[in-house]
């Protein structure tokens, strides 16, 4: 039953958002507190259902050709055309803003549920974790679009990678395992900035965490970023807007996540998929004012920015025992407010229930599901044209290229190396070999600037063996 609520990581997340967000929905466990599950009633259960799991509330997102759409909107007219838009059901199914309020930042500690492993054997901690959260925009102060597109930016050159100049300065400080790089998060009605650390020895490493953190964000906002930084920046945040599903799933999937980030609260979705003016206006202020804006949105947004919270989380070797003692006591008193023929309804209702999830669907239910067959299968195999130059730049390599119309304008390119020759005894060595490509810099390059590199000339580079 507490599920979530044995994972520090969930534990963090979940009670800064609520630290965060005191005023709004955000504040409640989307997922039910587990201690209040079990007194929500199948009325109060169903009453919420029938508010707010209307088609008035719903998003249909159709990608393909256009018969893929023309045919998906006549199924959906076959269900739809038997509601009306209600547009009370809308109202009370938004999300208001949260007021950044706090005229100091909240501090909090909260332990979360541990074994042994978290301990030290000097009882100093050795799993303590630290979030610092900041509100960014508020109904009073709404983002423009340059200034959003920023704080992406920014992101990426505080905490984009191992080399970034927040996530460096952490890992370097020796104070941690890992960090929390989360950073600006798009998916919620506001903005929020988040950055932590976890595996923190004591309670005056987090003070010291919190520090660095601190420090770090008072140096950029006094130095600003290294131009060839910020060029570094730009071009992978390019990317990633004109690659949409950062290649790993179907391009529909990332179209519909980025839509959803802004239509999910009535923004119009092509909001959320325009960019190249933006892209251009913050190029433009770039090549103008330099590291200016990104200054400007450190001070603004961050240092000077009262809502926001410290999360230090402890663990609690005991906090699981007495969590589930007080779930079974919880348990005993709501079944003691039944009486014995409300208990063996409810039992009864139970094992029905579990008849029914058990039970084989009916024939003509299976039958009525779309499926495939043999004969809808082509059986011609596709070819891709592809282009084939030997020894292509006088390097004795092959070059296969493939001319892809939608890819954004942007190439895709893979490097085989046939290892074949390579020793038996040396293959436990590769993966050490894969990662020193890609961590600890070459010969002429530091990893901070080989990483720089790759972020201006690419939209990143992989090593798969």
């Amino acid at each position: 039953m507490l599920g979530a609520y044995s994972d520090p990581d969930e534990v963090l997340y979940q009670t800064s958002q609520s630290l965060i967000f005191p005023d709004s929905a955000y504040f409640w466990d989307s997922g039910g507190a587990p201690l209040e599950i079990s007194s929500l009633t199948r009325e109060d259960y169903v009453s919420f259902y029938n508010r707010h799991y209307h088609p008035t509330n719903s998003k249909t997102f159709v990608t393909g050709d256009s018969n893929d759409v023309a045919d998906v909107l006549h199924i959906l007219d076959g269900y739809l055309k038997n509601y009306e838009f209600d547009g009370a059901i809308r109202d009370e199914s938004r999300i208001p803003y949260q007021v950044k309020k706090f005229d100091e930042p909240v501090r909090a500690s909260k332990p979360y549920p541990s074994g042994e492993d978290d301990i030290d054997e000097d009882d100093s901690g050795g799993g303590r974790n630290l979030l610092i959260t900041w509100l960014i925009n508020d109904d009073t102060h709404q983002l423009s679009a340059v200034e959003e597109l920023a704080l992406i930016v920014l992101d990426d050159m505080m905490l984009g990678s191992s080399s970034s100049v927040l996530e460096k300065a952490l890992m370097d400080s020796g104070l941690g395992d890992e960090t929390f790089s989360d950073g600006i998060d798009r998916t919620l009605i506001q903005m929020v900035f988040q950055v932590g650390m976890k595996g923190i020895k004591d309670e005056e490493g987090v003070l010291q965490v919190e520090e660095v953190i601190m420090k770090t964000l008072f140096s950029l906002a006094d130095d600003g970023f290294d131009g060839d930084d910020i060029k570094a920046s730009l071009n992978s945040i390019e990317f990633a807007l004109r690659d949409y599903s950062g290649g790993n799933e179907p391009k529909g999937i990332g179209l519909y996540t980025r839509v959803m980030n802004k239509w999910n609260y009535d923004i119009h979705p092509i909001e959320a998929l325009a960019f190249e003016d933006t892209l251009s206006q913050l190029k433009d202020i770039v090549a103008e004012t330099g590291s200016d804006i990104f200054q400007n949105l450190i001070k603004d947004y961050l240092l000077n920015n009262s809502h926001r919270t410290i999360l230090d989380l402890y663990p609690d070797p005991n906090m699981e025992a007495e969590q589930l003692k007080e779930e079974k006591k919880h348990l005993a008193d709501v079944q003691k407010r039944f009486k014995p023929q409300e208990l063996q309804d409810v039992l009864d209702e139970s094992k029905s229930l579990e008849k029914i999830q058990s039970a084989d669907d009916p024939p003509d239910a299976v039958a009525a599901i779309p499926s495939l067959s043999l004969s809808d299968l082509d059986r011609n195999e596709v070819e891709f044209p592809i282009f084939i130059e030997e020894d292509v730049f006088g390097s004795d390599a092959t070059l296969v290229s493939h001319i892809v119309p939608s890819s954004s304008g942007i190439a895709y390119i893979d490097f085989g190396f046939d290892i074949s020759n390579i020793q038996y005894e040396d293959i436990p060595l590769l993966p050490f070999l894969q990662r020193m490509m890609m961590e600890t810099g070459t010969k002429n390059l530091t990893d901070i600037e080989l990483d720089r590199l790759i972020g201006m000339h690419t939209g990143g580079i992989g090593v798969d063996r």
